[in-house]
């Protein structure tokens, strides 16, 4: 019997190929890394390498795909571009409340292209909605999930009391 391993940012993730995994390390080089003190506000998931699923957060401010070593987003796909896109979150916020959240993608001059739902991008930034379908080169289909904590009624609790277990091995 296999076991099933779910890896968060920042753990370092097992090199073995059996094991289903959310988040490796080289997926997330600069999510895990750059982005510790910024909010996650979404995810890509995509069916597209494995049957098992692959998601990689999102963070507020610039999110990098490409197959580059510093790119948020690592895709390790022939199609895809060493930069190939960018997702930009924005919280906007007037008179210091919360606006809700603006998100964008542009193709970064890839050579294979960036589809939103089917449409080819050009490289002028184009709105992305909860449920969009991103297609990142000739073969990754990424969904996208956007969350807006504000919104949906979210926020941390003032009585969290964490347990002190640990996890099962």
């Amino acid at each position: 019997m296999s076991s099933v391993t779910t890896v968060y940012p920042g753990m370092p993730a097992s090199d073995n190929e059996n094991q289903v995994s959310g988040v490796s390390s080289q997926n997330t080089r600069m999510g895990a890394q750059g982005n510790k003190s910024k909010a996650i506000m979404g995810f890509l998931y995509s069916v597209s390498r494995t049957a098992y699923g692959e998601y990689w957060p999102l963070y507020v401010g610039p999110n990098t795909i490409g197959k580059g070593p510093n790119s948020s987003i690592c895709l390790k796909e022939t199609s895809v571009s060493e930069s190939h896109a960018t997702i930009v979150i924005r919280m906007m916020q007037k008179n210091g409340e919360s606006n809700g959240v603006f998100v964008f993608i542009q193709d970064t001059g890839s050579t294979y292209g960036t589809m939103l739902n089917g449409v080819t991008l050009d490289f002028n930034p184009k709105e992305c909605k909860n449920g969009d379908i991103i297609t990142i080169g000739a073969n990754y289909e990424l969904y996208f999930i956007a969350i807006d904590p504000n919104a949906l009624g979210l926020a941390p609790k003032s009585d969290f009391k964490p347990s002190e277990t640990k996890p099962d091995s």
